[in-house]
């Protein structure tokens, strides 16, 4: 897992917020590399492991919201159904009344 290109990086980003290993990749970004931006590599020990919690925290409350969300949904549509139902049976328990007012008149 890097940083090296954007198709890469969203893939990255997509596991860190599943929360697959994401401490292992936030330890890979923390590695000394051998690259001529040693200036900055003090600079990544302390960005980084801000970063990813931040990221990891708001990931996983955008997940738990959709999660509730969706169960909330399936909750409201099955109390529709069973308000529907409930007036279905009053309104055959009427029509029955009916059909025997009707056929003890007859």
């Amino acid at each position: 897992a890097h940083f090296k290109n954007f198709c890469i990086a969203l893939l990255t980003l997509f596991r860190v917020a599943t929360g697959d290993n994401w401490n292992g990749i936030m330890k890979d970004t923390l590695r000394q590399n051998d690259s001529s931006h040693v200036d900055n590599s003090h600079f990544m020990k302390i960005i980084s492991p801000i970063y990813f919690v931040i990221f990891v925290l708001m990931a996983q409350f955008v997940l738990i919201n959709i999660v509730v969300a969706v169960l909330m949904q399936k909750l409201e549509d099955s109390n529709k159904m069973i308000a529907n139902d409930a007036e279905l049976v009053e309104e055959i328990e009427r029509q029955l009344e009916y059909d025997e007012n009707c056929i003890e008149q007859a």
